[in-house]
């Protein structure tokens, strides 16, 4: 489902009852004032008159660019299957630090080490009996 981008990011779009209220009466207006035949309106706002043929075009042309951004935004931007799949496909790696030390860990032959007892260096003599040693048998 589409998400708001606001104070609870969170919350579905059709869930935001103010954010949802305002998108209605948004379209209500611009349907009223595309539609409407009324000369004072017209004057106003000072709005050329337009053929009803074209109103309709771009009434459809917006519906359909609407379906267009809704489709990819749900089915390839918010898919991770698909930008997995395409990592995958593609050999594509991550490049965050986490992934870089991850992997260069997996690379390691070294690492973790295992049945060594490791001696940390004394910073100075008064820290030298908190350091202690660090343990790693198994």
């Amino acid at each position: 489902m589409y998400k708001s981008a606001g104070l609870n990011q969170s919350c579905l779009l059709f869930v935001a009852d103010v954010h949802l209220f305002l998108l209605v009466a948004q379209i209500a207006v611009f349907l009223f004032l595309t539609f409407t035949k009324s000369e004072d309106i017209e004057t106003a706002l000072e709005l050329v008159c337009t053929p009803t043929y074209w109103r309709i075009s771009m009434i459809l042309m917006l519906i359909v660019s609407f379906i267009a951004a809704y489709t990819v935004e749900t089915y390839i931007v918010d898919n991770r299957w698909f930008w997995i799949t395409m990592r995958t496909l593609f050999k594509c790696k991550t490049r965050t630090k986490y992934r870089i030390l991850q992997r260069s860990l997996e690379k390691d032959p070294n690492w973790p080490p295992l049945n060594v007892t490791q001696f940390a260096e004394p910073i100075s003599a008064e820290l030298e009996s908190k350091v202690g040693l660090l343990d790693t048998t198994v």
